[in-house]
């Protein structure tokens, strides 16, 4: 396995220095990777190698990696709240611990001759605690990666792919092609497309609850957002939202939302144009939204 890994991270070294925009050896280590367990490095080579498949929309080779990133994807997402879960058995100890300190301060206090070693133990007790919450910050940044990330991997679009295309193989084996449009047909891609853009609104304004009402006091009262029919974020809304979880490249929003770029420009430039702030800052005050307490 550790030469077969050598001999394909050569193969997908090689593709970049000869500028190969072929994704085989890229998701090819990335699936290696996964089977010796090092998800990161499985992830960070995935996407990779997807980024080159829609740039230049080969259909193949994306339907090749979205066999094995929901499977990346998922041990990922374990590992992180793995991690996160024992961050947080470990700030409950520390906080266990501070109110032992706590305690034992109240008879130090009456026993004045420890005061000194009290304090420098309360102190260290601070600075674990003080490490713990940069943790969690850092945790609070990939959660706001994932928001984007799982909208790749969206279990329920992919069991669907894939029920089709196992009908689809049988139709083609017994020859049944009058019964092959009729899959197409059940197959709404408008339809799961709009199911992949709510689940991103459901999983921004959870992070983001106050987004559209801080995002509406940007703009002139009589031109503020508000939700459509079916209670989903307006399109322009949306480009800022992305854009608040580090989504600046307009191609790849404008990929995203199925819009063209110039409609992307148009959104933006139409925004800001209403805007109550000068619209050069109107980005920065967007990225100054919080996220929820």
């Amino acid at each position: 396995m550790d030469k077969a890994i050598y001999h394909i991270a050569l193969a997908a070294a090689t593709d970049i220095c000869d500028a190969v925009r072929e994704t085989t050896a890229m998701s090819a280590l990335a699936s290696y990777l996964y089977h010796i367990n090092k998800i990161e490095d499985a992830s960070r080579y995935i996407y990779v190698s997807l980024e080159d498949a829609n740039r230049y929309n080969a259909r193949q080779r994306k339907l090749t990696i979205n066999s094995i990133l929901p499977s990346i994807e998922k041990d990922r997402v374990t590992f992180i709240q793995k991690q996160k879960t024992k961050l947080s058995y470990s700030l409950l100890s520390v906080s266990l611990l501070i109110v032992g300190v706590s305690v034992t301060l109240c008879i130090i206090y009456q026993q004045k001759r420890k005061l000194t070693i009290a304090q420098k133990a309360l102190n260290d007790q601070l600075n674990k605690v003080s490490s713990m919450y940069e943790e969690l910050e850092e945790s609070n940044q990939i959660k706001d990666q994932q928001i984007f990330r799982s909208l790749y991997t969206k279990s329920e679009y992919m069991d669907k792919v894939e029920v089709i295309l196992k009908r689809l193989d049988r139709k083609l084996k017994t020859r049944q092609y009058n019964d092959i449009n009729s899959l197409y047909k059940e197959f709404n891609l408008k339809s799961e497309r709009e199911i992949i853009l709510s689940s991103f609104d459901e999983a921004f304004l959870k992070v983001y609850p106050r987004f559209l009402e801080e995002y509406n006091k940007l703009l002139q009262p009589t031109h503020r957002s508000s939700w459509d029919e079916k209670g989903n974020l307006p399109p322009e809304v949306r480009i800022f939202a992305l854009m608040r979880i580090g989504i600046n490249d307009n191609e790849q929003i404008a990929k995203f939302l199925n819009l063209s770029l110039n409609t992307i420009y148009t959104y933006k430039t139409r925004v800001k144009n209403k805007a109550i702030v000068p619209k050069e800052e109107f980005e920065e005050y967007i990225m100054k939204i919080d996220r929820v307490k």
